[in-house]
């Protein structure tokens, strides 16, 4: 059975099998053609099919309070068997598959969070500022600004050339500026000839006395540069649950109330604190949420949020709503979900304690046929025969390769079902020795401890 034969041998197979040329250089144009029909017969095929060569057992360890796992690297989600979970002394326990509201009824998975709420009710921006202003340059690909420092940050992700004006210059200037902010941490603006820069509002007085430079080139020179001045701390500098802060950082006073909510929100939910917290942002209002573990604990706990300079915050609110996760020995029930990141197994209910150990008997999934050197997981025969059919116009051609086809297809899945006679099995193309059929059928264990 030669399965792992190579892309480029099964196309070359395959312009034989229809009377193209073989020579790969005359035929460059159709290989993308070739390859995607390929790719599909074997698709068809697998998914039309059972394979029992191709089965494994998966062994993944179950945790206490983890709901969602990653589906094993190399098994088909499409073709999983059987699962069975072990709990207690390795007993087999029922394990069926579907998990929907009924269940969550009686065992809720994913709890409810507490919540707390404040809202940002004033502010005003100080975020410290330098720069320069643009007093020469003309046309030419050498007059140029290659850099822009802060404090030796680089402010510009590329050289910008100068144009038809010193003001069109600096309005190139706060682009590139602007455009690399997400590195850099800092904007800029400009006003006819002159930039200015500005440090992340949540530096404060912190960024005062940073020194701006520029890096010229050819006739282009800057005048009136200012290095970093006026920063104030106007800002949230804390927001405190039970004593805990789960602020990441301080945040400085944006435009307005709602972009400080926002940015507010981005710093609780980013800081990695124990418990965790999560926040959202609506308007000026920034929502609290406590992890799901803590829910129900966390109701009744108040938040206090403190302030710097010219910013002011409402009271919060107290933590309430939340309910917990339920646990419960043994898992039952499993499903397939997508919680986000792409198809994940779902372990009902969520299991109270470690030690639970889940068995999925399944086949393995199809290796990609892309590069050249990427090799079939069917028989490259079976595959290379039942792309012909479909290639193939001559109807005596046709018939002739669809007997040799359905034959092929016939002797594999009789060989795969002889019981302990088994079946011939090779790889690369070549004929290797006779297994028996328990060896073909045994599945490779693999152990997950992720």
């Amino acid at each position: 059975m030669p399965v792992g034969v190579a892309l480029e041998q099964l196309v070359a197979e395959l312009r034989a099998e229809t009377l193209r040329a073989t020579d790969p250089a005359q035929g460059l144009s159709e290989r993308e053609g070739l390859v995607h029909a390929l790719r599909r017969t074997q698709r068809v095929l697998y998914d039309s099919h059972e394979w029992r060569f191709l089965n494994a057992d998966w062994r993944l360890p179950l945790r206490a309070g983890q709901r969602f796992y990653d589906v094993p690297s190399g098994l088909s989600i499409e073709k999983m068997n059987s699962v069975v979970v072990k709990w207690g002394e390795n007993l087999v326990h029922p394990f069926e598959r579907g998990v929907g509201f009924e269940e969550y009824n009686v065992h809720e998975s994913e709890g409810v969070p507490a919540t707390a709420t404040f809202t940002i009710t004033y502010g005003e921006q100080a975020a410290a500022v330098g720069g320069f202003t643009v007093n020469a340059g003309t046309a030419g690909s050498s007059n140029k600004i290659t850099s822009i420092t802060v404090d030796g940050t680089e402010l510009l992700g590329s050289e910008v050339l100068w144009l038809t004006s010193h003001t069109a210059f600096a309005a190139a200037l706060a682009v590139g500026v602007n455009n690399y902010t997400a590195t850099s941490g800092y904007t800029a603006t400009s006003v006819g000839p002159a930039l200015s820069v500005y440090a992340s509002p949540d530096d404060g007085d912190s960024a005062n006395g940073r020194t701006v430079a520029a890096t010229v080139g050819g006739d282009v020179t800057v005048t009136s540069v200012a290095n970093m001045a006026s920063g104030v701390d106007n800002r949230i500098a804390s927001v405190l649950v039970d004593g805990l802060d789960i602020l990441d950082a301080p945040v400085g006073w944006r435009t307005s109330n709602v972009a400080t909510a926002t940015a507010v929100a981005a710093q609780i939910t980013a800081a990695s604190t124990v418990p965790a917290y999560t926040a959202t942002a609506q308007g000026n209002q920034v929502t609290i949420a406590a992890g799901v573990t803590s829910a129900s604990t966390s109701n009744g706990l108040t938040a206090t949020v403190s302030v710097e300079g010219a910013v002011t915050a409402g009271t919060p609110t107290a933590f309430s709503g939340g309910t917990s996760q339920e646990r419960a020995d043994p898992p039952q029930r499993w499903d397939i979900k997508d919680a986000g990141s792409g198809p994940q197994i779902e372990i009902w209910p969520v299991p109270a304690s470690n030690g639970s150990v889940l068995q999925i008997s399944g086949e393995r999934a199809l290796r990609p046929l892309v590069a050249d050197t990427d090799i079939c997981t069917l028989d490259s025969d079976l595959i290379v025969l039942h792309a012909a059919v479909g290639l193939t116009k001559d109807k005596d051609r046709k018939a002739e390769l669809t007997t040799a086809a359905v034959a092929k297809l016939n002797y594999l899945r009789a060989n795969q079902s002889k019981g302990s006679k088994g079946f011939n099995f090779a790889t690369g193309g070549q004929q290797s020795t006779r297994l028996p059929q328990d060896r073909i059928l045994t599945a490779t264990r693999v152990e997950i401890n992720s």
